[in-house]
């Protein structure tokens, strides 16, 4: 195999539509899957690409190897790194998950093995999660935000969209806690579409595909439509408090200094509080 940065990001995240539905595939297993700004990039063109296809009824998000995702190329966050570089990887990794969830159509997350960091947002924005009950080692996938433990801000949707998917206190339990949960914990949370024997995973994801596009289309958009709608004005809040809390982090990033954390705080409730 190639080394991986002389790999094209199209080679890293393929594409391919099989009637009706779309597959979008992370093709990195030699890093995990943990995707670098070119994949990024790929990524939000490709989602975009799908929400103005009109052949296309469905999305599917799935990868090869043994883990859906490890999230972030680490890479990117290596020092020296500028505002500028923050910024511009903030819009991107927040536009693609506000992208998957707002998108008109279904996004189902096929997920074989643990999903972290960016897999874990990733599987959060999508509307259906399948996932083996088993990884290909033979243990029980989890899902993790790690945000904290690494010394990373949770920004582009680790804590939006687990306050969505989860409620409060287990949204605290993965960020706060620091905590890999199993499927089957997931599972008893409601936020498990199906958990599915590895060999069968494709098969189930594929079936409850073709059924969702095979409804009407003018109804399926339109009611998908109308829950992203409902939950909109709260998304946008959220992924611009994150924004806020990212960008001063990253200003902290090197001095360390803590000295207007209570007033900048002060300001995110006066701002986001209401």
């Amino acid at each position: 195999m190639q080394d991986t940065e002389e790999r094209s990001a199209s080679d890293m995240v393929l594409y391919e539509e099989k009637g009706k539905i779309a597959y979008l595939t992370f093709n990195r297993p030699e890093k995990l899957n943990a995707m670098n700004i070119p994949c990024l990039k790929r990524i939000l063109d490709l989602v975009q690409h799908v929400d103005s296809n009109s052949n296309i009824k469905v999305l599917v998000i799935n990868s090869i190897g043994r883990m859906f995702s490890a999230g972030y190329d680490l890479s990117i966050f290596k020092m020296p790194i500028s505002q500028e570089d923050i910024s511009n990887f903030l819009e991107i990794a927040a536009t693609i998950s506000k992208s998957i969830r707002m998108i008109k159509k279904p996004v189902i997350a096929e997920i074989q093995g643990n999903a972290i960091g960016f897999g874990c947002i990733t599987a959060f924005a999508a509307d259906f999660r399948f996932v083996a009950n088993t990884d290909p080692e033979g243990k029980q996938p989890y899902f993790y935000l790690p945000e904290l433990g690494i010394g990373i801000t949770p920004a582009s949707g680790p804590t939006t969209l687990p306050l969505i998917l989860l409620g409060g206190h287990h949204a605290k339990e993965m960020l706060l806690g620091d905590r890999r949960i199993a499927v089957s914990e997931m599972d008893k949370w409601g936020a498990v579409t199906q958990i599915c024997e590895p060999e069968d995973l494709k098969k189930q994801v594929k079936k409850f595909a073709r059924n969702l596009a095979e409804k009407d289309t003018t109804l399926l958009f339109s009611t998908k439509t109308a829950l992203t709608i409902m939950e909109k004005r709260f998304l946008d809040d959220c992924y611009n408090l994150e924004r806020d809390l990212a960008i001063h982090w990253a200003k902290n990033l090197v001095t360390k200094d803590t000295s207007e954390l209570d007033g900048f705080l002060e300001n995110m409730w006066k701002k986001y509080g209401k």
